[in-house]
Formats: structure tokens, sequence, C-alpha cells
């Protein structure tokens, strides 16, 4: 008679939404920087940009995480 697999192993606290979830707003994408000279907001535009970058690095790495400890769990 065979054995039933075993139960998957449980994901890891990755797919938590305890971490804060940031959006485009939330770094200033959307906010209206009219009132500061050209030079300040050439570089508030390019920090904004250097933020909205990092938060689209850290979601792409948890989600990487997580299928790789999906897959892990799946296959052991």
């Amino acid at each position: 008679m065979m054995m039933p697999p075993p139960p998957p192993k449980p994901l890891p606290a990755l797919l938590s939404r305890g971490s804060p979830w940031f959006t485009a707003a939330d770094v200033g994408v959307v906010e209206d920087w009219s009132h500061l000279n050209k030079q300040r907001q050439r570089t508030r535009k390019e920090k904004v940009g250097c933020d909205l970058t990092w938060i689209w690095t850290l979601r792409a790495t948890k989600r990487e995480a997580v299928r790789e400890a999906f897959v892990a769990s799946y296959i052991h």
C-alpha cells in the first residue's frame, strides 16, 4: 500500500503582510515639486526615482525568495 505524500512545509513568514507595503505615492512620485527651484526639483526627481527603483528591487527579491521557498518545500 502506498503512503500518502507528506504534508507540505509551511511557507516562511515572507508571505505575511507584516512588512509595510510601499507605493509610488509613498516615495513622492505624485507630489508637486513646483515650489522648489530647478536644481532642487531635479535632485528630488532623481531621489524619488532611486527610491522607486529600490522598492521594485525589494519586491522582486521578496517574490523570488517566496518562489524558491515554495519550490524547496514542494520538492522536499
